[in-house]
């Protein structure tokens, strides 16, 4: 069922579906994690759903034009209505595989990526493709954001922690350089569970690393 919900403590209105990936604490970190250095600059959201994360971005410093790319046409449709409901028209939606889109270059890119892995059949395809690994694996995801940023512009994504070696490490591979990481915790849990990382195309590292989110239940 299709419901008109708000960005986590906004005004900001988004649309949503059950039958769908829905907007989490992911989700609200990443968004709150953005940070835009340039003006009238450009961003691309990679798997964009309902487009929650664009509509971060707004809510942080107005672009020149809004990009997305999903696969999910339904999702799509929702993100088309939610910019809209918002009053915004500098936008364009994709349905592509990220690997095989062709579009110009961007200041920036984020992410809420899929990134479990194992199969769970149980689960519709939709949902699946907004969960798991196998249908954007890292490398993939690392190596055309590379191709689709500009020189210096920023890849922000949200992984789970215990894969934090591999994600420097490809980062590494594609020369992208870590400007910011921070953790995020369970309230309830030692471990973290996911971190947020801003990277840079075409830069070492020198990253910052603020204070960790504890997640309230």
């Amino acid at each position: 069922m299709k419901s008109l919900d708000y960005l986590f403590n906004s005004d900001i209105k988004i649309y949503q579906d059950d039958d769908m990936f829905k907007m989490n604490s992911d989700t609200r970190n990443l968004g709150e994690f953005l940070s835009f250095n340039k003006n009238d600059y450009t961003i691309l959201d990679v798997g964009c759903n309902n487009g929650a994360l664009l509509l971060y971005a707004y809510k942080k410093k107005k672009a020149k034009y809004y990009y997305g790319v999903d696969l999910n046409d339904k999702a799509l449709e929702l993100a088309k209505e939610s910019m809209k409901e918002n009053g915004l028209n500098n936008y364009t939606f994709y349905h592509s595989e990220f690997q095989n889109l062709k579009m110009e270059q961007v200041d920036y890119i984020v992410s809420n990526p899929p990134y479990f892995d194992g199969e769970h059949v149980s689960e519709n395809m939709d949902k699946r493709r907004a969960r798991f690994a196998e249908f954007l694996p890292l490398e993939d995801l690392i190596k055309h954001s590379k191709r689709l940023l500009k020189d210096r512009g920023s890849l922000f994504l949200v992984y789970p922690s215990f894969k934090l070696p591999q994600v420097i490490a490809t980062l590494d591979k594609y020369k992208f350089g870590v400007v910011r990481l921070q953790f995020v915790y369970d309230e309830n849990k030692d471990e973290s569970m996911v971190f947020l990382v801003e990277a840079r195309k075409s830069m070492k590292h020198y990253s910052k690393i603020p204070k960790p989110i504890i997640n309230k239940r």
